[in-house]
């Protein structure tokens, strides 16, 4: 994952930085390895990323953090919804439990155009919340 500023005056506005990552190809991960790994490994990486270029920016403590992210893996990657799904729904609720005391609060928004699949996200978080 890499952070980049923001291209154009409004997504300045409105982001402080862009993080990007790449998920791997569910039929064709790098050396065989396990694909819903390395695709664990990008939400961490990114989400982590997040935090870091946050702590670099002052602000209140008292504004959330705000990130908002596709359902990684699920277009064009090939992973299938459901194992898309229950990555990211493991790696957001992971995330969300490392606030440590005084840090900024967290919302991680995912944009998901399909109603189905966007509330399979949602009742997984809950079953593992």
């Amino acid at each position: 994952a890499v952070a980049t500023s923001p291209g154009g005056r409004d997504l300045q506005k409105e982001y402080d930085s862009i993080i990007h990552t790449v998920p791997p190809f569910h039929d064709h991960p790098p050396n065989n390895s396990d694909p819903e790994f390395i695709l664990a490994n990008c939400y961490k990486n990114a989400l982590s990323l997040c935090s870091d270029v946050v702590r670099g920016i002052k602000e209140d403590r008292n504004v959330p953090l705000r990130i908002a992210s596709p359902l990684l893996g699920a277009g064009g990657r090939g992973f299938p919804s459901q194992k898309a799904v229950k990555v990211a729904a493991i790696e957001s609720v992971r995330w969300r439990d490392s606030i440590v005391e005084g840090e900024r609060p967290k919302i991680l928004a995912f944009g998901i155009p399909q109603l189905g699949v966007a509330e399979s996200l949602a009742k997984e978080i809950s079953r593992i919340s």
